[in-house]
């Protein structure tokens, strides 16, 4: 997990989409930038000065009630909106958490904070990577920009570049929206996970 990387004020640590009848709409966390520019993800703090834990909530309701697992999921996210996390960092390891326990997916998280690895950008995630033993590099398509290939593979490391297909599920309203919250995909869909492999596997 780069909690040590820089926090993007119009990224999506501190955001994501929900659907609504209208279409895909934002639910933000509010947190505290003024001055703080160049912040890492792990320092970033929650602003309270608004009840937005309130307002998330009644979004959701407002727009998930009718969906099929609601009564079953609402509760478990709304158990870790009545937590006050003084982090950002903190309360996104909590959803995290409890989609993997959902999921039930049992793969280590590890902080990019308790490694010590060394650089920045392609030298900080080989040492990230050498540093966990690990012998390949998952990557989006989004770095080729700015990953150095040949850096990962000179030490033996194999970079592969993720080839993401969006799965359809069945959603409230009209057409299908891709890339919304997990929360849309549970309220709809429950822990199903069978989705997610290929029906030829």
């Amino acid at each position: 997990m780069l909690d040590t990387v820089q926090f993007l004020r119009r990224g999506w640590h501190h955001r994501d989409l929900i659907k609504t009848p209208q279409g895909a709409q934002w639910i933000t966390v509010p947190v505290h930038k003024k001055g703080r520019y160049h912040q890492a993800i792990r320092d970033v703090e929650i602003d309270y000065s608004s009840d937005w834990r309130d307002q998330h909530l009644k979004t959701l309701l407002a727009n998930y009630k009718r969906a099929p697992h609601f009564s079953v999921i609402f509760p478990l996210i709304e158990d870790i909106y009545k937590k006050k996390y003084p982090l950002l960092i903190d309360l996104n390891m909590s959803i995290i958490h409890l989609v993997m326990d959902l999921f039930d997916i049992q793969t280590k998280i590890v902080l990019a904070s308790d490694l010590n690895a060394a650089g920045a950008k392609t030298d900080f995630l080989v040492n990230a990577v050498s540093a966990l033993g690990g012998t390949g590099y998952l990557t989006g398509e989004g770095s080729r920009d700015y990953l150095q290939e040949d850096a990962f593979e000179s030490i033996g490391i194999q970079v592969n570049w993720q080839q993401f297909e969006h799965p359809m599920y069945q959603q409230l309203f009209d057409s299908f929206i891709s890339r919304l919250s997990v929360f849309d995909y549970l309220f709809n869909c429950g822990t199903k996970s069978d989705i997610f492999h290929n029906s030829d596997e």
